[in-house]
C-alpha cells in the first residue's frame, strides 16, 4: 500500500478519498466513513459489518481481515520454524521453576507435550445445525517455502499421533502466522466449521 492510499482510507474522509483514488470504478457500501475505516484497518467485529452490508462484500471483508491477522513471514520466521530445537532439561526446567512445583516438575518436560494422554472412557462429539454439512475449503496460495513449513507441521504431528490421514470431504485451509518473537505459528482455519457447530 503507498503513502497516497493509506492516507485515503485513514484520512478524515476515507470514502471521499478512495472514490478519487487511480482504483477500479467501484460501487462503494452505504455505510459511514469511520465504518470503512474500521474495516480496511481491521478493527472491530468483522461478523458485525457482515450483518450491515450486503454479501458481496463479505470476500473484501474477509480478505482485509486476514491481511492484518497474518503479518507478513519473513525468510528469518521460517528458518527459525524447521530448525529443531533443543529440549529443555530437567535441570534447566527447575532452575525457572518455582520451587513449590519442583515435585510437579514432570508435567513441565516437553517430551510429555509430544505426547498424547491415555485414552477415556467418554468420546468428544460435536453436533452440527440441522440441514448444514461440513464445508470444503480450498487452501489459500502458499509460496514453496511456506509449503515445506506446512510439510513439517504435518510431519510432526503426525509422528505424534496427534492428527491421522483422512478421506472425509469436508476441509479447513491452512493459515501461517508470525510470531511476535519471530519464528511461525500454524494455525487451521475452522471458522467454517464453526459457523454451522451447535454451541454448548
Amino acid at each position: 500500500m503507498n503513502s497516497r492510499t493509506q492516507a485515503a482510507i485513514t484520512g478524515p474522509s476515507a470514502k471521499k478519498n478512495l472514490e478519487h483514488l487511480d482504483l477500479p470504478k467501484l460501487e462503494m457500501p452505504d455505510i459511514s466513513d469511520s465504518d470503512i475505516r474500521a474495516i480496511l484497518n481491521a478493527n472491530g467485529d468483522k461478523d458485525v459489518f457482515k450483518r450491515r452490508l450486503d454479501a458481496r462484500y463479505y470476500d473484501f471483508i474477509n480478505n482485509t481481515y486476514d491481511k492484518h491477522f497474518l503479518n507478513a513471514i519473513t525468510q528469518e520466521d521460517i528458518n527459525k520454524y524447521m530448525q529443531n530445537k533443543p529440549l529443555a532439561t530437567l535441570a534447566e526446567i527447575k532452575d525457572k521453576l518455582p520451587s513449590e512445583y519442583h515435585n510437579l516438575v514432570d508435567v513441565f518436560l516437553p517430551a510429555k507435550a509430544a505426547e498424547l494422554p491415555p485414552h477415556q472412557a467418554h468420546n468428544h462429539r460435536i453436533d452440527l445445525k440441522e440441514g448444514t454439512t461440513p464445508p470444503t475449503a480450498r487452501n489459500r496460495p502458499h509460496l514453496q517455502q511456506e509449503l515445506k513449513v506446512i510439510k513439517k507441521f504435518f510431519d510432526d504431528n503426525l509422528q505424534k499421533n496427534f492428527i491421522r490421514a483422512s478421506k472425509s470431504p469436508a476441509a479447513a485451509p491452512i493459515l501461517l502466522a508470525k510470531k511476535p518473537g519471530g519464528g511461525i505459528q500454524v494455525y487451521v482455519d475452522y471458522r467454517g466449521f464453526n459457523n454451522i457447530t451447535i454451541k454448548n
